[in-house]
């Protein structure tokens, strides 16, 4: 299930959006036939790195429905978090999908922006 179903729902949710977006549609369109060889060829294999449009519409459609509700964790040792003190080998459950939505770590965190992945804006690196 942790690869299978992953991969699946993750492409379903970055078709979902695309759908909604007719304009990345076109966009990751684009990009794809500028990389073929000519007209009526598949994408080179070697090409498949420079789909990074693709790269980054995937990236957004999975903080926005994360395919993984929740990742199980214990702490290693003793911990204080917001003052509160947390014994080692507590369960703890880490939620991307709060974490995907902090307002403090990403712009507009609700909305379908590729383009937050790009060098330009580098969201996921600057936290």
């Amino acid at each position: 299930m942790a690869t299978h179903d992953t991969l699946t729902n993750s492409f379903t949710t970055m078709i979902y959006h695309l759908a909604l977006n007719t304009e990345w549609q076109q966009n990751l369109r684009h990009e794809c036939q500028s990389l073929c060889l000519g007209p009526n060829d598949d994408l080179p294999y070697e090409n498949l790195d420079d789909l990074k449009m693709s790269e980054r519409t995937f990236k957004e459609a999975l903080p926005l429905n994360p395919t993984v509700p929740f990742i199980p964790c214990r702490t290693t040792g003793d911990v204080v978090f917001n003052g509160v003190k947390i014994p080692a080998n507590t369960p703890i459950n880490v939620l991307p999908g709060f974490t995907h939505k902090m307002e403090e770590i990403w712009t507009n965190p609700n909305n379908f922006e590729p383009d937050r992945f790009s060098e330009q804006r580098g969201e996921d690196k600057k936290h």
